[in-house]
């Protein structure tokens, strides 16, 4: 019995092992690379941005968060806000900052628009109003970890100055931190940026993120999924970008920091998102899934391995033997989590969280099916399109 356990410790160890080198190692690997060959500064002509963000009664994020787009060391671009009917001083933050960057303009949701989203409208006027070809999106919320945001972002394009093709690059998406640090926000960016570094990134979120405008026409907008109220970034691009012309930047400048750190904001997000994680498309949600589910059984098997082998210790004579090898595979497999982790969090410019990486990843599932059971429970037309 106590071999068996060994057996399935060795053989999820090794499944773990596979899912630190190649995704969560990934994301520092490029970022390694990039700073051999003068990140964020491409050799081709900076294409011309369009920078889209929308907001709704969030005035005092605004007036912090906006002057760090705006002030943004890129050469065109332009920053365009929709304003979701908001209540609140918007407004005259918003005059106040036209006076001082020229770059930003305005438009506003329609008060009498019900029957949709209302996130979906706004960015949806965003995106008409834009004049060029290439779409950034964020939000009120957000700042730019570094004035480069935007020229690591396009330093991903630098390859894709030519027509459109087959082989050419349609979205870039970059990571977002909480200002202060959640574990569970490291590991899902990290996760996706693993991904697109091997060209499987199978989704985005619409907090950093780079498309074409012209996909967004060639998909007839948000119309695939107008009936949920979520859904503009993680569905639109699973469902119209092929995976294969989505690259990831990775690097501290590249990094946008959420700063409303409230659990209730962190808690709608992950709940949002499983609202619309069911409607992705592809094998990537049951690979991500499958690294939690192997995650668990491996710290149960070696749990379970070394309690065999103590309460055995009297009946078998060569009970330290397996106990040993269980001990010595946890051990490489903390070290290697440990080093994996620090040079993640070092490419994100995010914290690192390797002395307690074995308590995050007991906690993490349990705060994953927490949210799980919440959500089931919940009632679901608030994820849905409102019908006022």
């Amino acid at each position: 019995m106590i071999y068996y356990l060994l057996a399935a410790t060795g053989l999820l160890f090794v499944i773990q092992l596979l899912y630190l080198l190649l995704l969560y190692n990934a994301p520092a690997r490029q970022y390694s690379a990039f700073q051999k060959n003068t990140d964020c500064q491409p050799e081709s002509p900076l294409p011309p941005l369009s920078v889209i963000i929308t907001v709704s009664n969030q005035d005092y994020l605004l007036q912090k968060n906006l002057p760090a787009v705006l002030e943004q060391d890129y050469p065109d671009f332009e920053v365009i806000i929709v304003d979701d009917n908001s209540t609140d001083e918007t407004a005259d933050i918003l005059q106040q900052l036209q006076y001082r960057y020229p770059r930003l303009r305005t438009t506003f949701v329609p008060p009498t628009s019900r029957r949709i989203s209302h996130r979906k409208l706004a960015l949806t006027l965003g995106i008409k109003a834009a004049v060029n070809e290439w779409l950034v999106f964020t939000d009120a919320d957000c700042r730019p970890a570094s004035n480069q945001w935007l020229r690591c972002l396009a330093s991903r394009l630098q390859k894709n100055s030519q027509p459109k093709t087959e082989s050419s690059v349609d979205a870039v998406i970059g990571y977002t931190g909480y200002e202060r640090s959640r574990f569970d926000i490291q590991l899902r960016g990290l996760r996706l940026l693993g991904l697109a570094t091997h060209g499987k990134a199978h989704m985005a979120y619409g907090t950093n993120l780079l498309y074409r405008r012209s996909i967004f026409f060639d998909a007839k907008g948000f119309s695939s999924h107008l009936h949920l109220e979520r859904g503009d970034d993680d569905i639109f691009v699973n469902a119209h970008i092929r995976p294969r012309s989505i690259r990831a930047a990775v690097g501290p400048d590249a990094t946008i920091l959420c700063t409303d750190n409230t659990r209730r904001h962190w808690r709608l997000e992950r709940m949002g998102r499983l609202a619309t994680r069911r409607y992705l498309r592809g094998i990537q949600p049951f690979v991500l899934s499958f690294d939690t589910l192997t995650r668990i059984l491996y710290l149960a098997a070696t749990l379970a391995t070394i309690l065999a082998c103590i309460f055995s210790a009297s009946v078998i004579s060569l009970w330290w033997i397996p106990l040993t090898a269980a001990a010595v595979l946890w051990a490489v497999r903390y070290a290697l989590g440990w080093i994996v982790w620090n040079r993640a969090a070092h490419a994100l410019g995010d914290k690192a969280y390797g002395p307690v990486m074995p308590l995050m990843e007991v906690w993490h599932p349990i705060q994953e099916l927490s949210l799980r059971i919440q959500y089931l429970f919940s009632s679901k037309q608030r994820y849905r399109r409102k019908q006022l």
